[in-house]
């Protein structure tokens, strides 16, 4: 048994990179929330998308899963 060797658990890989992608959904909705220019850029996407502008949260929410859904797909190929 090592006592005091590298946690090399699936929560010790995974704490970080949830970290920082946390950091970059807070940065993105204090963007949006202070930003009034990036605000209505960002409505004006969601719009033409058809989308309604309070689904700004799941677009910045969704990002990586559709990236992860989509890399899974081309593997599948």
């Amino acid at each position: 048994m090592v006592a005091n060797g590298p946690d090399r658990t699936l929560q010790a890989w995974a704490k970080p990179v949830a970290e920082r992608e946390l950091a970059e959904e807070d940065d993105a909705f204090q963007k949006y929330a202070k930003d009034e220019a990036y605000r209505r850029d960002m409505d004006a996407r969601l719009a033409a998308h058809g989308r309604h502008p309070d689904r700004f949260f799941d677009a910045v929410m969704m990002r990586r899963e559709y990236a992860v859904l989509k890399a899974r797909h081309e593997a599948e190929k």
